[in-house]
């Protein structure tokens, strides 16, 4: 259950008092993090790497063994310095990373922008509707795609707006729990649909630890068994891809458009012409 901001707050004032003091880089920097996470009531093991290897790129150089202090895909890349060291150095020695990192894995330092008058991802519309085509083209259609693509869209808005918990929850499941050629994504997305389909007391004390962490779902939108769908590398890579855009910053009004658009690969190319934005409706309804 996420904790309460009055919780998050008293944690966060803990936590500076006793880390008020500490000046070494080095000498409880791995404590020092995951009581950072405590705060949040996360656990750092489940989302973050310590040391995490990556290729370096400077001044068109390759350079190997660099090392992140601590890393969170596609959320957090901490650069760990002590009290008094250049912050400017250390956050240019953070994007040095940044070359030998997947896109999708790339931390959000930036807040996404939905512009009133195109609040409409255009670029998660693209991604959903590939992974959509790749689907149809392998024979899993009709109703049962669709049901899919519901479940896969709850499943990414969840991911980033509080619903599952620690954030990106889904994405680290599907990378940790399933294997990269993507055989057995099928299976284990059933077993995923049917675990948020069961109140948390009802479920088997043997379940897996990963799978236990997910909330149930009321609303029987997860009640009916699917057909088991066949995904290859390339459709688990497509779906990984779509985990790595921000959700929350997708309105909900906009669903119903998006979803068309996943359907229909012509109104993905005409998406933004048939879309009438949440602030136009509110112009009309308001003065009602």
């Amino acid at each position: 259950m996420p904790l309460s901001w009055n919780e998050i707050r008293s944690r966060a004032i803990a936590f500076s008092k006793e880390w008020g003091d500490e000046t070494s880089e080095r000498a409880e920097a791995q404590s020092f993090w995951n009581a950072f996470f405590t705060i949040f009531g996360i656990d750092r093991r489940r989302v973050t790497a310590f040391e995490k290897q990556v290729g370096m790129s400077r001044a068109g150089h390759a350079l190997k063994n660099g090392r992140i202090d601590a890393f969170w895909k596609g959320v957090l890349l901490i650069e760990h310095k002590s009290a008094g060291q250049n912050l400017e150095r250390a956050f240019a020695q953070a994007v040095d990373y940044f070359d030998g990192l997947p896109e999708r894995d790339l931390p959000r330092y930036e807040a996404q922008v939905i512009k009133p008058q195109d609040p409409v991802n255009l670029r998660a519309a693209e991604r959903m509707g590939r992974l959509h085509d790749a689907l149809d083209a392998s024979g899993y259609d009709g109703h049962a795609l669709e049901v899919m693509l519901v479940r896969l869209l709850f499943c990414l808005f969840a991911d980033d707006t509080g619903i599952f918990q620690p954030a990106q929850a889904f994405r680290a499941w599907v990378e940790e729990c399933t294997t990269p050629d993507g055989s057995d994504l099928g299976p284990q997305l059933a077993a995923l649909f049917q675990v948020l389909d069961t109140p948390e007391e009802k479920r088997p004390k043997t379940l897996d630890e990963q799978l236990r962490a997910f909330p149930y779902v009321n609303g029987r939108l997860f009640e009916a068994a699917l057909p088991l769908a066949s995904f290859n590398a390339v459709m688990r890579e497509g779906l990984l891809d779509a985990c790595a855009i921000d959700w929350s910053a997708i309105s909900p009004a906009i669903f119903g458009a998006l979803f068309q658009s996943i359907m229909d690969a012509k109104a993905r190319r005409n998406l933004g012409a048939h879309y009438t934005s949440e602030e136009n409706i509110l112009k009309l309804i308001k003065p009602l």
